[in-house]
This record gives C-alpha cells, structure tokens and sequence, in this order.
C-alpha cells in the first residue's frame, strides 16, 4: 500500500511539473515517465538498506557520485524497487560529519532525475566554542557551541540566554530556571526574524542572580534597521490574549510568547493596561516577538474589556502534561498536521474536563468529534449517509448586564480545513443564539461567514457580527451552517479568539425594512463591456457600503429613499488579476442588512455561462436509501431534472457566488441488479447543461452479521428518521426497525396517525389491528440456527393491548415463542404479548427460535394482533390518541436495548465480528466447473496429500473478479495487493509463498460503541515444504487505532504452532485487547514482516520481502466481547 501512495504522490508530483499545453487528440504522445523519492536519510551508523521505487514507462540506468552508496540493481525497466544501502560514516574509529550524495537515475530518451542520499554524523565535529554573537554570522543549519550563558528569561518553548557579547533565543523545552550558567550546543535557525538556536545538549553548571541591562524604549525603536539582534526592551501596552494594544497607531503587531509555567502569569493581566521588561527577539512578517521578564500591572484597559475572551493559550499547559503531539494546520498550512481527539484520547481526558469547567459544550459529543491543535480547536471529519459527524461549540453562559438587552459584538477567528490534495472543505460557519437575541438579518441565526480560502492554503478568517438585544439568558453557538446534515460531506473546521465585546451601540426595539434588489450576484467579464444596473427598494431609508478589497469596482448611488425604485449602477475595472475576484456589497435598511456578490474573472477572460458539478459527472449510490450531495458551480440560474423515479431532487436554495449543494434522495435498490440514472443541471436559454450519472449498486441481502443491536433511551441516532419514515437504525451491524401502519387510507378518518420520538424513544400514535413493528438483520440464517430477539414495548392505555411476534422461516412466517389465545376482544385471537393496563410499564420481549429452513435474513414482526384497548374498555372504532412504543427501563444495561443475536440470548459475549468464510465456496466451485479433475482446490490442512491446488484470487477470470468484489464487500484488506499472495481454499484462504513474497491480512472494521475489551480469535497452520519442514511461521495481530494488548503496546504476543515436520494441522489462538473502539482494526501477519529496531522493538514498518518461508493459513476469525 505504501509503494502506491508514494507513486502517486510522486505521479502527482510530476504532473504538475509537466508544461500544460493544449493540442489535438492525434498529437498527444505517450510522455516518458521517470520517477522516485526525492531523498533518503539513513542513520550514521548500522543503517539498514532501504528501498527506492523507480517507475518508469521503458529502460533505467543508475549513476552514484559517492563510493559510501551502493545501489542493486544499477539498471533495469519500468518499475522497480532497487535497495540502497550506505556504509557506516566512521573515521578514525570516530562518527565523522554528516554526509550527502546523489544517485542519478536516466533513461534512454535523455531524461533524469536525482534522489539525495543524507546520512547522519556528528553535527559537533570540528566545530570550536564561540560567542554568542559570533552564531549571529553562522549560516542556517550550521552548528554552534557555547562555553558559558546565562539564563535571563523564560517562555514555554525555550529560553533567552546571554554572555557578555550578545543574547540569543534558545528553542528548549527541558527544565532550566532563570539564573542558570549553561554550555549551549545546537543548530542555528532563523526565528522570529533573528538568529536563534535549537538547544541540542544544554548543561546546566551553576546558577546565579540575574543583573537585568537597563531596558530600551521599544516604540522609539522599532526602526526595522535595529531588528538583527535581541535586545532588553520596555513597553506600556494593553494586553489583550497575547498581543500588546495601543492608542495610537504602531507599525508592526507586537506579541508575547507564552511564559512557563510557574513564571510571569499573564493571565492575570489580561485585557489590562500593564508595563512590560522583556527581550526583543526579532521582527517577521510584520510582528514583534517579545520574551517576558517582568510584568507591573495598571488597571484595567476599558477598550479592551470585553465580557468574554479567550485565545485558548490555557490548552499548552494540559497539553504539555498529556504528552500528546498536536501540530499547527493553519500556521504550517498541513492539512495533515497531528490532532490528537480530545475525547478518544484518555491523555487529553484533563483538557477535556478544563474545556467543559469553563463553560464550552461541545455540540456532537457522542461522535468525538473535536480536536486539540496546537493552541486552537479543530471540530468534524466526513460525514456519512447515516451519521451526522458536523460539530461545533456553544460559548460558556456570560452575565453581560443580567436582564438588561444589550448590544454586543462577537469577535472569532476560524478557517475551514482542507483534504491532502488541497480542496478545501466547503464548510460556511454561522452563529446561532438561543434564549434571547437576533442577528440584523432578524433571525437567531447568522449570515454565514464564507471562506475565502484558496486551494491548498488553509489560511485563518477573521469573523465579527453583532447581536442585537442579548442578556445574561442567551447562549452563543458557533457551527456549520449545515451542521444538521447527515449528507457525505466535508464540514471540517478551525476556530480560535473568541472575543465578546459591548458593540457600543445601545439596544433598541429593532425595525426590519421589506428590501428588494434585482440581483444578489452580479458577474463581470475580465474586460467588462458595460456597467450593471441593480435595482433597489425598501420600505425604510437604505445605504451601501463596500466590504474589502474592493476598489476595482465603484457604485454611482450610496442611499435611496424609502418607497422608491432606485437603479444603481455598478461599474467594474478591467481585470489585472490572474485569478477570479469577489466582493460584497452591504445593504442597510432599518435593523435590516442584504449582501450583494460582485464576481468579476480573471484579466482578458470573459465569464461564459457554465454549470460546472465539483463533485464529478459520476458518482456511486449504496444499494440502501441515502442521500447524495451534488455540488453545483454555476452563474446563472439553472433547473434541475431526474431521468428516473429513484432519484428525488430535494428542493433547494441556491447559494451565493461559489457553489449550490443540491440534495439527491436515492431510494433502497430491492433488485439483484445495479441501476443507473441522470441527474441534469441545465438552463435552456443559454443552452447549457451539466449531466451527473449515478449508478447503484445491487442489494445484497444476506451478508451482514449478527448480533445487531439497537439504542433507545439515549444517544439517540433516530431523532429525524424514524418521524420520517419510521425507521430506526442499528448501533451495530445491519438491520433496521420500522413501523409499517396497515391500510392508512381506511382506518385512519380521525387523522390520529403519527410518529414521533418521545423520551427518547420511538412512539406512535393512533396504532391499528394489522400495524407492525419489522425487525431486520442482513444476516442469513440457516437451517437449525438458533436466533433470540429481545426488545421492551408498550402502549397507552387506550392503545391496543393484544400484540403477537412472528418471525419468517424461508417464506412462510411463523409464529415466534408460544401462541396464545383469547376470545377476549370477541372473537378468537392468537397473540404472543399482552400490553399492561396502566400504560408505563414496559413488557420485555425476550423469545428465542429455531430455524428449519435456510432464511435469507432475519425478519421479526411485532403484529397489532386484535382491536381491544389495554385498560379493557373495549373496542375503538378508528385510530385514537392512543399509543404504541418500544422503550427502556435501565439505558445503562446494555443487554436490555433491542437485539437480534446468536443463540438463546441473555448476557452473552457480544460478537463483533464472525467469519469462518463460507461465503468462499461459489468461487471454488467456479473455479472447480473449468479445473481438470487434478486440478481441483484441494483441502491442504485437512487433507494434505503434497501438491494441493490452490488458485491464486488475483486474475481475469469472473470467479476471480467476483472474488475481490465479494473480499472488499467483506471490509478485508489484502495489505500487499500488487503482489497478488492470496490463494483459495475450500473454506478458508491461504497467504504468502516462499522467497520473501509475504502479505498479510487487515480485518473488517467494526461497528462499536464505546470504549470495549475483546477477545480475537482465529484458527491458523503453517504450510509445509516439499520434504516436509515446516514453515518458520509465527503470528502477531497488530492493532491499528485504538487499543492495547494485555502486554500494553500494539503489537500481540507472538503466536506459535507446534507442528512438526510432515505434519499440517489446525491451531486455534486468542489475543485479549484492551480499549477498543470502532476506530480499532486489526492486521494478522507474519512476525518476521515486522521490523524492529536494535531492541527488538516493533518500529510500526512492515517489510514483506523478508526472507524464509513463511506461508499460512486462516480461517474461523471472531471478535466477540472480552468478559
């Protein structure tokens, strides 16, 4: 798997490169393609080799400048993995300096490309002590030592230090104190705009009292010309988070690092005036970077007092203590920088609790959803067809000036993330106010804030919108504007400074005015060839204002009377930009404000009409009901139509400038077959259109496992489905509840018939003779299965007391449990359950049956089985008020929510996960029906005879096809695909061949809740070789995600068998994991495919071309509870 990352990260690469230049299809060639890692970095001594890939579409050549590098093979054709390997960097029997070499790689068309060979040394070879200021002349990456220094100031990254030529800033995060005497050795760097050092070794001698310089006015030196050395500085400022405020106006930001722990609390000083010593460390990209000494603080800066602010800085401290990495994305623009979750992560368990201490709720606990960056919040990841992983944050509650309404303005920064190739995620965030309040557009929720992030920058947004008539009642919410949707999609995001402010404007009663504009987008080509006229009325006075960058565009009228039509003229510049660019218009009127779009394209282009769907002309549908999102780019108005009845275009709003998501309801595909439709996106006048093919994939009845298992009570999952739909889906495996009302159409005059979800749990209201609760695995069952279903129900008292419980056995269905009978309602009824009369108590289901014949799924129904109210009072005449629900007595017993599970019920081991691959046996047969007679899957361990056929799954065949489809279909994951080492059994699947071809085996993900301990289990044996040795096989399960083994790392025990020579049998072995959830898997491999470092350590890299024979065989794998 990681060969092909890096190919296509290096094809990616290369592509970019590539001029791109427009031709016709007959002069399009086959380009030469040559390409490899860019670098390799080996340690300095007992480097093992690594390998290289060279892709390339003919004949290879290597050339190496350094005799230390040895490549094997120097030549071959189209990809390979050649093995490069370094001697150790020893001279005079010492570690010499590192070293650096390029190995060439040329093909016959004259093209080539270079990879580095790094090796690592002594960085400290050769180098003398110096002064500090003589680093100050040193070259980035060069090494310095330093005698003697003191310590004169503290941040939480590193320290200041000082001799008696100059100061430097240290990056170091070890323990020193001010006053310490230290020897420094590091790298010089570049930071904060001066010359620093990344602390390598740092030895404390002694320590002494510090002597403070007499400091030097910064705001009278902040002439860029005085920037290149670290001085002792002073400043009056307001504080506010980390940033130093000012009245007048200051050229440059000035900020603060953060201070140790145990040092300067600047905390204590927020949002006050304050006097401050500290060490000018430098000048960058516009800001003053100061390291604190001392802090006298002068009362509270009334500008600056807000009701609420917070920079998130208190999250170093608990992140420091946890030991978690947490990256940067915004400020390294790495989409993949690390973001540990902040509820998943027992680590982070004590920034969690300081997180919900202070006030913040996160909006998507269940889901885990929010991440800890370095010092910000991170919230989402994709969402899916069933399950809504959008989140955001509700602000602590705030006094403000108890009942009083007031104004206030809130202040966030934010930026929306970014997938590895760079798109960024379509997210536009809003604020939402409960209690109290509204927002200028006269609702309690915002106008989205809308990025205006480019590809492949993840860059922060600053937003500010007022609230208008807030008081101590009202609560703050900040999220995606699609945070209810449960569409696959993207709405991750970032948010950081949030800050409540008085808006200075006293509140008032707000007056909406009714406005009408003519265009709320207005597109200019590159070279405009008139101006726009938008047409504006209001039935209150009303005003423009432009937003920013937005001087290339001017308006001829800036107000207009109430009542009266008024045109505008918009008059675009032509364009100079290479890139598209936006603006906004603000129209007030009253307490009303309207954004206009202005869109103009980039120099001498012109913006033809287009509908463009970002998210491809061909997409995938699951054979269940789900929802697709379509993303539409287009700038003009445009229709859209379905080919075909399953396809349902959900009404929608088309959005501003950059993009419309419109929603496709896809319906349950019943067939055995796939199916395909069109969705067109299309404007006639302009004779324009967009195609989208969505092809469904059959339904597969049949292929899920049980148990599956259902939550009531709590933690819902059903809060929207089951109203509008009746449906209830499974927290584990596949299946579903739904209620299915009989004859609507005639027993419901009154109306009564309902559905809704009360106490957190699905009721409905108005049931009738003939209704049913369904319950459905997409398990099958087999003849002589033995299934327990188990739920709590009950009715009102009016509802229908007489309910009977059936379950289909092949096709015919049957009655489940033991039948009774009653002529109670009249006449003579069979049921199973009778609802009790005082309407709350609940009736446990609990009924275990038995198969005879071969079941496609497992289908329960709960039947209405008579017209007879629960309290005796007779007969009803149609749907009443009455109501039917499946409830829960104790949510915290587990065993008590709805379940359909193996055997005769009760407080079992929960299965996670079963396969003793069955389902292989079409495939062998397939490939049996063509085979010569000698040719025939064998049985190898159950029936070893020498030579036993094995077909390799990898091939053109149907069967072989159809395999792959069917092991995908499964969650299994060849880890090693290209080198296709997976074999067919009867029933269970053999892995590897000798001469260092090994592969091995990911396992189905699982749907789990929580945090569980299970228990794995599988059977195995080694195979043989030809003069009976057995294989050098052990076995080691690997956990990827979450979890530990009882040995407390992630990597098992090692599994051994005990077969001699000439003897192939069936080993049964089981690993206990602790802390597993549904972001745990499972790989099963061969040890020796594991690295290890010179500990014996797992180092996490798999090599599969190790040597020795190390074959195996799987089968009956299960993850089940652990007690």
């Amino acid at each position: 798997m990681k060969l092909f990352k890096n190919i296509f990260r290096l094809c990616t690469a290369a592509l970019i490169a590539l001029p791109m230049v427009g031709c016709d299809q007959d002069e399009l060639v086959k380009p030469s393609a040559l390409l490899s890692e860019s670098s390799l970095t080996f340690e300095a001594i007992g480097a093992e080799p690594q390998t290289l890939t060279i892709a390339s579409d003919e004949s290879w050549f290597v050339d190496v400048d350094a005799d230390w590098i040895t490549v094997d093979p120097m030549s071959g054709s189209n990809t390979v993995d050649v093995t490069v390997s370094v001697t150790d960097n020893v001279k005079n029997g010492a570690m010499d300096a590192p070293r650096e070499g390029t190995i060439t790689i040329a093909n016959n068309r004259g093209y080539s490309i270079r990879s580095i060979v790094y090796q690592k040394g002594d960085n400290y070879l050769g180098v003398e002590e110096m002064p500090i200021a003589k680093i100050f002349e040193l070259q980035d990456g060069q090494y310095a030592k330093v005698a003697e220094a003191q310590v004169v100031a503290l941040t939480s990254d590193g320290f200041v230090a000082t001799d008696a030529s100059a100061s430097i800033f240290v990056s170091y995060k070890e323990d020193v104190a001010i006053g310490d005497k230290v020897s420094l050795a590091g790298e010089k760097v570049t930071l904060y705009g001066n010359p620093s050092l990344v602390g390598g070794d740092v030895t404390v001698k002694s320590n002494s009292e510090v002597v403070y310089p007499e400091p030097i006015d910064l705001l009278s030196n902040l002439d860029p010309s005085k920037a290149g050395s670290v001085n002792y500085v002073s400043v009056d400022a307001g504080l506010l988070g980390l940033d130093l405020k000012f009245e007048q106006s200051v050229p440059v930001a000035i900020t603060l690092l953060d201070t140790r722990e145990g040092g300067v609390d600047l905390g204590a000083v927020n949002m006050h005036n304050i006097s401050v010593k500290a060490y000018f460390l430098g000048l960058a990209d516009g800001t003053v970077t100061l390291a604190v000494t001392d802090v006298q603080d002068n009362g509270i800066n009334d500008n600056l007092k807000a009701y609420f602010y917070d920079d998130f800085s208190w999250m170093k401290s608990y992140i420091d203590a946890s030991g978690v990495k947490v990256g940067d994305s915004i400020g390294e623009n790495n989409a993949g920088a690390e973001a540990p979750n902040l509820r998943s992560n027992g680590a982070l368990d004590p920034l969690l609790k300081a997180l919900l201490d202070r006030g913040y709720e996160d909006l998507n606990p269940d889901n885990k959803v929010i991440y800890a960056q370095k010092y910000y919040w991170k919230f989402g990841k994709t969402s899916t067809a069933t399950v809504n992983n959008n989140n955001g944050m509700m602000l602590p509650k705030q006094d403000f000036k108890g009942d009083e309404l007031i104004n206030v303005d809130l202040d966030f920064d934010w930026a929306a993330h970014m997938t590895g190739s760079g798109n960024i995620d379509k997210v536009q965030i809003v604020v939402e106010l409960t209690g109290k309040g509204t927002f200028d557009n006269g609702t309690q929720i915002s106008d989205p804030f809308i990025t205006t992030q480019e590809k492949g920058h993840i860059e922060w947004q600053h937003a500010t919108v007022m609230a208008k008539g807030v008081n101590n009642t009202t609560r703050f919410i900040i999220r995606p504007a699609e945070y209810a949707s449960v569409t696959p999609d993207q709405q991750r995001w970032h948010l950081d400074n949030i800050k409540i402010s008085d808006s200075d404007i006293p509140y008032s009663d707000p007056v909406y005015a009714k406005v009408s504009v003519s265009d709320e987008v207005i597109t200019f080509d590159g070279t405009p060839a008139k101006a726009h006229e938008l047409k504006i009325e209001s039935d209150n006075p009303w005003t423009l204002s432009k937003g920013a960058d937005s001087d290339w565009f001017s308006l001829d009228v800036m107000e207009g009377a109430a009542g009266e039509e008024t045109t505008v003229k918009v008059t675009c510049e032509p364009s100079t930009s290479s890139k598209l660019r936006h603006a906004v218009i603000t129209l007030a009127s009253a307490d009303t404000r309207k954004n206009i779009h202005i869109v103009q394209s980039a120099a001498g282009q012109e913006l033809d009409s287009f509908i463009s769907v970002s998210t491809g002309n061909a997409m995938t549908a699951v054979a269940d009901e789900n929802t697709l999102k379509m993303t539409v780019q287009s700038n003009v108005e445009f229709e859209s139509a379905s080919d075909v009845d399953w396809l349902t275009i959900v009404p929608q709003t088309k959005a501003l400038v950059a993009w419309t998501d419109v929603l496709v309801n896809v319906a349950a595909n019943k067939a055995s077959n796939p199916r395909v439709g069109h969705i067109t996106f299309f404007n006639s006048e302009k004779n324009i259109q967009s195609v989208v093919t969505v092809t469904q994939g059959a339904y597969t009845r049949g292929t899920g496992y049980l148990p599956v298992i259902w939550h009531l009570g709590d933690n819902i999952n059903f809060s929207k489905t089951f109203p509008e739909n009746g449906k209830v889906m499974p927290v584990e495996n596949d299946g579903y509840i739904q209620y299915v009302p009989y004859d609507l159409a005639n027993t419901d005059a009154n109306k009564k018939y309902k559905l809704d979800v009360s106490g957190n749990n699905p009721r409905v209201t108005g049931p009738w003779p003939g209704d049913y609760w369904y319950f459905c695995s997409n398990a099958p069952a087999k003849a002589g299965d033995v299934v327990t279903i188990s739920f709590e129900t009950r009715t009102s008292g009016t509802g229908h007391k007489h309910w009977r419980l059936e379950y289909k056995d092949g096709d015919e269905w049957r009655v489940a449990g033991t039948p009774l009978t009653t002529n109670e309602p009249g006449e003579t009824i069979t049921y199973t359950h009778a609802m009790n009369a005082d309407g709350s108590t609940n009736v446990s289901v609990n009924t275990t049956v038995t198969y005879q014949n071969n079941t496609e799924i497992h289908e329960f129904r709960f039947v209405c089985a008579a017209n007879w109210q629960a309290n005796g009072k007779g007969k009803l005449t149609t749907r009443n008020g009455g109501s039917a629900r499946l409830s829960i007595t104790d949510v915290k017993d587990e065993y008590s929510q709805p379940m359909i599970q193996s055997g005769n019920g009760g407080r079992v081991p929960r299965v996670y996960f079963e396969d003793d691959f069955s389902w292989v046996k079409p495939f062998v047969e397939a490939y049996n029906a063509t085979a010569a007679e000698n040719k025939k899957v064998g049985d190898t361990v159950d029936n070893f005879a020498g030579g036993t056929e094995a077909p390799n799954v990898y091939g053109s065949a149907d069967w072989q096809k159809s395999f792959l489809e069917a092991f995908k279909a499964k969650g299994y994951e060849d880890m090693l695909p290209s080198a296709k080492l997976m074999y067919l059994q009867p029933h269970y699947l053999k892995f590897s061949k000798t001469k260092g071809n090994n592969t091995s085996l990911r396992l189905p993900a699982m749907r789990i809740s929580g945090s569980v301990n299970l228990d794995v289990s599988f059977d195995w044996a080694s195979m043989l070789q030809g003069d009976g040795t057995v294989d050098n096989t052990k076995l080691v399960v690997v956990i990827e995600g979450d979890g530990k083994f009882e040995n407390g790392t992630k990597y098992s025990n090692l599994l051994e068998q005990t077969q001699e020579k000439g003897k192939i049998f069936w080993t049964h072995s089981s690993v206990k994991v602790l802390g597993a959830t549904s972001k745990t898997r499972f790989v099963i491999v061969m040890n020796r495919v594991l690295k290890t470092d010179d500990n014996e350590k797992y180092t996490g890299e798999y090599n599969y071309s190790v040597g020795g024979a190390g074959r195996f065989f799987l089968d009956n794998i299960k993850v089940t509870k652990a007690n």
